[in-house]
């Protein structure tokens, strides 16, 4: 087994246990609609390591899982999702334009999201 059937493998694992197609992985991730597809019907030989960069921090792995042959399968997932600069830059600039009872609010609510984030963690595991 060669070393990108087992980044293959590690892929293919992740997204079943997330619960994420491959569609939707490649979405968020900016890469071809048919990425997996072309390595499944031999189009694509290797994984570039600037696509497995992308692919690792957008599930929130080390690029060294990706490629392990062994690899902790009691990970949990954390989604990174990525804006686009010019979106990011414009949620800054509208936080920055709040008062200040305004940016606490908003903190709060990305807090109390964070907490129930990991809630619903541990109740899946």
């Amino acid at each position: 087994m060669n070393v990108d059937s087992v980044i293959y493998q590690n892929l293919e694992h992740l997204l079943e246990k997330n619960g994420i197609t491959e569609r939707q992985c490649v979405i968020a991730c900016g890469l071809n609609l048919n990425y997996f597809v072309n390595y499944r019907k031999k189009r694509t030989k290797h994984f570039k390591i600037h696509d497995l960069m992308t692919l690792a921090d957008f599930f929130d792995v080390d690029i060294n899982y990706l490629c392990s042959y062994k690899n902790a399968r009691d990970e949990f997932f954390v989604p990174k999702y990525k804006l686009k600069q010019r979106d990011e830059k414009m949620l800054l600039a509208a936080f920055r334009r709040l008062d200040p009872v305004g940016r606490i609010l908003v903190a709060d609510a990305i807090n109390a999201e964070i907490e129930n984030s990991k809630k619903r963690l541990k109740e899946n595991k």
